[in-house]
């Protein structure tokens, strides 16, 4: 079983499903018009379900406010794809944040919406919808929330195997945990270690947003 929480357009799991259907996939995308893409393009796979949730800790309640920016006015082109996939995110971001030095960097603030969507913890996720089954993979991309997200399996840690999170060294979100932080709690205290990716330093001409894939050490 594979799980992905914040669904980028152009990197989706959906993408590297095996066709056998030996492996089944959960998606959580609560922006409603990216979940009606997402859900139209697995409208004839049976081992896809998409649901229109945020994944949060649970302090941020039921409801929870995600900010969402786009490189246009989230009306789409006629002719094209579904293009509408800005950054979005629970948290706002953080006094003083400096963007990357590259192309687009200031157009994509230039469209904001923020409306209240649905919110639920990965503890709920695994305890009531899955059962408590073991999930193989799981993928984060909250940008910013990742390890909050992770987090939110309270007890329930161990039924993950695998966790890839899009880590940031730099903050850019008001309460978001550093890149180096995350590496240290993720084994300190749920017993994960890195096994792929490292931390980057902030550099304003590259991009220091990089993929950390955890695996559970007890797990061979």
């Amino acid at each position: 079983l594979f799980r992905s929480v914040g669904c980028n357009n152009w990197e989706m799991l959906l993408d590297s499903l095996p066709r056998d259907g030996s492996v089944s996939l959960l998606t959580f995308e609560p922006l409603v018009d990216k979940f009606a893409y997402i859900r139209a393009l697995s409208r004839n796979n049976p081992h896809h379900l998409v649901l229109p949730f945020a994944v949060a800790p649970t302090h941020m309640g039921h409801f929870a406010a995600i900010r969402s920016q786009n490189y246009s006015d989230f009306r789409g082109q006629s002719g094209r794809n579904f293009q509408e996939s800005g950054a979005s995110s629970l948290l706002s971001y953080a006094e003083g944040f400096r963007d990357h030095r590259w192309d687009g960097a200031a157009i994509q603030y230039q469209y904001f919406r923020e409306y209240l969507v649905p919110a639920v913890s990965l503890e709920w996720v695994v305890a009531a919808l899955l059962g408590g089954r073991e999930v193989d993979f799981l993928k984060v991309d909250a940008q910013g929330l990742d390890y909050e997200v992770f987090a939110s399996l309270g007890s329930l840690a161990r039924k993950v195997r695998r966790v890839q999170m899009e880590l940031h060294e730099h903050i850019r979100h008001s309460g978001e945990t550093p890149c180096s932080e995350v590496v240290q709690k993720m084994e300190r205290l749920h017993g994960f270690q890195a096994a792929r990716g490292q931390c980057l330093p902030f550099n304003m001409d590259a991009h220091d947003e990089v993929d950390i894939v955890f695996e559970r050490m007890d797990v061979e």
